[in-house]
């Protein structure tokens, strides 16, 4: 998954928000997803609310600010969702130090069998402008471990409800 300037060996490719909404749409039963920032992304917020709607279970890890305010706000921008799924944060006070350590994650799990990780930020700038590269991963083992990873770090309560 490639969004950027496009070179000889890759000519054609699947930006990164081709191949989120496409992994969104095509979700049975869970979509985890995790992002360090975020912003205009209506579209996507649009997208998980119809998968939302459809029966599909919605899990948000989204970072929040640091103590003074500052850093990203992501339950700001998923704002419209946040009553209807499972938004959580990795809360500042477990952390090792609360205002320079970073929920840094950007994932899209879809059910248990297909992920993608990236380098891009839940935005309108990452997601079609910048410079960002990522890897699908379809079948296999992978999604549902992670998956499995993020219920048990919730079950933990190193993840807790927004």
């Amino acid at each position: 998954v490639w969004t950027g300037p496009a070179t000889v060996p890759v000519p054609s490719h699947r930006t990164t928000a081709a191949v989120a909404h496409e992994m969104i749409a095509s979700a049975q039963e869970h979509i985890t997803l995790a992002t360090f920032s975020a912003g205009k992304v209506d579209d996507f917020i649009a997208a998980l609310d119809e998968r939302r709607r459809g029966g599909v279970g919605i899990r948000l890890l989204l970072e929040t600010p640091r103590s003074d305010g500052s850093g990203p706000d992501c339950p700001k921008v998923f704002e419209p969702l946040l009553p209807y799924v499972n938004a959580l944060e990795w809360p500042r006070e477990r952390r090792r130090h609360p205002d320079w350590t970073s929920m840094h994650v950007k994932v899209i799990i879809r059910d248990s069998d297909a992920v993608l990780v990236t380098s891009a930020n839940m935005s309108e700038a990452a997601m079609r402008h910048n410079m960002e590269v990522g890897v699908k991963i379809s079948g296999g083992s992978i999604a549902l471990r992670l998956r499995q990873h993020f219920d048990h770090l919730e079950a933990l309560g190193v993840l807790r409800p927004l």
